[in-house]
Parts: C-alpha cells; structure tokens; sequence
C-alpha cells in the first residue's frame, strides 16, 4: 500500500519513513493549533467518500497554493485502489503511469454539458475552476443545464464531484449547499510536501478563513509528498468553457420525439411548450439551431453529427 502522507510521517512505496513533517512547520500565521493525527482509517474514510451515494469535495485556496496537485492525488491514489474507476474532466490527465492498472481510455474531457447525463456509476468528475462555468462567457441556458446536470446526475448515479476554485463564494450557490467536505491544500514548493486541511461544512471553512479559526477547526488534516504526482496532469491542457459546444443533434431529437408523443409539428410554437413544460432551458439561439437542424438534415444523415 502507497498511501502513507498522514500528518507527522510519511511511508514510501518501499516502507521508508521521512519525518520531514515532524520538523517543518507548515503552518501559516493564523494557524494557532494545527490538528496532527495519525488516523489512517479516517483518511481512507474520507479520501474514497460513500460510494453508495457519491460525494462532492470543493478545494479553495488562492492560486498556486496546490488546489489541482491536491485533487490529483486524491484521485490517482483512488484510482490506484479502485481500477474499476474511471474519470471526466475539464484538465488534461495521463494515465499512462498506472498501466496496465488503467488505460488512457479511462479518461475523458468534459466537453460537452450532456456528458454528465450519460455518465454512471463508478465515474469521478473533476472541474478544475469551478467558477467558469457559471460565469459570463457562458449563456444562461448552458449555465442552467450545467449546474442541473451536475447536481442531479452526480447524486443520483452515485458519482463523485471534485471541483477546485480560489473563492468558494464565487461557485453557484446550488452546488455550494451540496459540498460534503471542504479541502485547504497549503503547498511548500522547497520541501514538496503538501499540507490539507479538511472541513465537512462550508460555513465553517468560510469563518475559518474570515478569522474565527478558534471555534472552526478542520476535522482532519494530511499531507503527502507532491512530486510522484506531477506525471499525472498537465495544467497548461484544459477545455475551457467556450469550448462547451452546444450539441444540437441530441436536443432535436429529444424535441422530435416529445412532439410525436404530443402530435405535435416541430415549430416555434412547439419548442417554446416543450422547453417550458420539461424545464429544459433553452435560449432563443439554441433553440432556432434545433428547428434548422430538423429542416435541413434529414434522418438518413443524422448519424454524420457528432
């Protein structure tokens, strides 16, 4: 077993101990009382979550602090212990370390919002910056559907969302109320090792930060050597938001398909109706690039659209 990165040693792949982190405070000026514990059962409670729900975990912390190596190392040591995992994001990772425990094909970019409808169990989702996608260079029907398809897939199909962003306020409040643990990854690039910190309600993450350490302390805390895990992700690679196209085809024939239940011809009047009434939000473009989807491209043709 490779996973020794609890506070006060660490084991190594080969059963060496460093005890760097016995003699290196790590502890920023507001942190009076760090909590060091050797709980490895809690830890490996927390890091794999409850696999018969699906969890989500928010990382925040200002840039540069280890928010992406954090969640890299949560997801590959998962990974490493669960093979039958596979991940989505909107980061680039390399799999190729783990072979033959996985493959690249374990891997899919998020590009596509729809994506998270079709996405089972046994599934990890990671948002790098959260906040993009709820931001102004997305339309507010993408924005909509995103969130909705997060929140209602990721639960009910017992996925597990990661997702990191420097201000947890700047992340839609929808997905905030659902977070079951709140990471603080405090990253020293002359040791290597990386220090977390964990919470199990925002609020008390949010008043740890605004000063109130004293009566919001985190419930655990970790830390792991970093540099096994820079092999995994390439920052520089990411599907920005922009380039979550909207993928007509799939929502013309779901709008097709609701009108022949309904007897109903594919126009404007109809689409207006089928948006409204099956709460799928649509804005006034997306909705004109479904109706000239059905006009111009007849069904024999349907399978060329990606």
């Amino acid at each position: 077993m490779s996973i020794g990165y609890l506070m006060g040693s660490r084991v190594s792949e080969t059963g060496t101990s460093d005890s760097r982190l016995n003699s290196y405070s790590y502890s920023a000026s507001y942190f009076s009382s760090p909590v060091y514990t050797s709980d490895e059962q809690r830890f490996q409670k927390i890091l794999i979550g409850r696999p018969e729900y699906g969890e989500t975990f928010a990382v925040h912390n200002p840039k540069r602090f280890g928010k992406s190596l954090t969640v890299t190392f949560m997801i590959i040591e998962r990974m490493k212990r669960e093979p039958w995992l596979k991940l989505v994001s909107n980061s680039y990772f390399d799999l190729s370390p783990l072979y033959p425990l996985k493959n690249q094909s374990d891997f899919v970019f998020l590009d596509d919002i729809e994506m998270l409808k079709s996405i089972g169990s046994g599934t990890i989702v990671y948002i790098d910056e959260m906040r993009r996608y709820t931001d102004s260079r997305m339309a507010m029907s993408q924005k909509s559907r995103f969130i909705s398809n997060l929140l209602a897939d990721t639960g009910k199909q017992k996925v597990d969302l990661y997702y990191t962003d420097q201000d947890s306020k700047a992340v839609d409040k929808r997905v905030r109320i659902n977070v079951d643990y709140i990471l603080a990854p405090f990253y020293d690039y002359v040791t290597g090792w990386c220090r977390v910190l964990i919470w199990d309600k925002m609020e008390k993450f949010e008043m740890f930060q605004e000063g109130w350490q004293a009566w919001n302390p985190p419930i655990f805390e970790f830390a792991f050597w970093a540099p096994p895990y820079f092999k995994f992700y390439k920052t520089e690679r990411k599907v920005e938001d922009y380039h979550m196209k909207f993928k007509v085809k799939s929502h013309a024939i779901l709008f097709k398909e609701w009108c022949e239940r309904k007897g109903l011809d594919p126009d404007g009047d109809s689409i207006v109706l089928y948006s409204t009434t099956e709460g799928e939000t649509y804005s006034s473009p997306e909705m004109k690039a479904m109706l000239k989807f059905l006009e111009l491209v007849p069904e024999e043709d349907w399978e060329k659209w990606k």
